[in-house]
């Protein structure tokens, strides 16, 4: 069978979770980082098709946990993005990158806060070395970008004291001068506004 139908075959297996088929294209040669039409690895794939024993094989026999595909998505950003706490783990476990950014050039705590993934953001700060005070393309940090995408709920202000007591610096303003707490000061988020003075 020519290479280009064992890829075609390896796609098809990832997103069925046929972990025999992957062992058999793996077996014939077939390059495991090579890509769709969507720039999506077969882990990517997988991922997307939540299907774990194919990622967790992928991820054994070398896939690259870091490629990214058409949209910027990886492993980790992409479990940090869906809420997927598992995948996470998974990605920092075959030693993914924390320093690898979205399409907004956000890290993979951004997303986890801003969906309110609490037990992502736990995990990330605690057993990781991920940069609390990143700034994306917008020259937002992590902290900024929770106040301004959120919604003063509970859960965030929750969020807002973890980022803090993780060394979350609420000096650092934004491109315009705006401080995270000028932030929550104009959405009335008044728990947070009290962390922040």
């Amino acid at each position: 069978m020519k290479n280009s139908n064992l890829e075609i075959l390896l796609f098809e297996a990832a997103a069925q979770g046929n972990v025999n088929v992957i062992k058999h294209c793996v077996e014939h040669g077939v390059d495991l980082n090579s890509v769709n039409k969507k720039r999506q690895t077969a882990l990517m794939v997988a991922a997307y098709e939540s299907q774990k024993s194919a990622i967790s094989f992928l991820l054994e026999q070398g896939a690259n946990v870091d490629k990214q595909d058409e949209v910027k998505a990886n492993l980790l950003l992409y479990g940090a993005e869906t809420g997927d706490l598992q995948l996470v783990q998974m990605a920092i476990e075959y030693g993914a990158s924390i320093d690898c950014v979205t399409r907004f050039g956000s890290i993979a705590l951004a997303p986890a806060l801003i969906h309110l993934h609490t037990d992502i953001v736990k995990f990330l700060l605690a057993e990781t070395f991920i940069n609390v005070n990143h700034t994306n393309y917008c020259g937002w940090t992590p902290l900024f970008e929770l106040i301004v995408r959120g919604d003063g709920s509970q859960v965030q202000a929750r969020l807002v004291e973890l980022l803090l007591e993780n060394g979350a610096d609420k000096s650092l303003a934004d491109p315009y001068d705006n401080l995270p707490l000028t932030a929550a000061a104009q959405r009335g988020f008044q728990t947070i506004v009290d962390m922040l003075e």
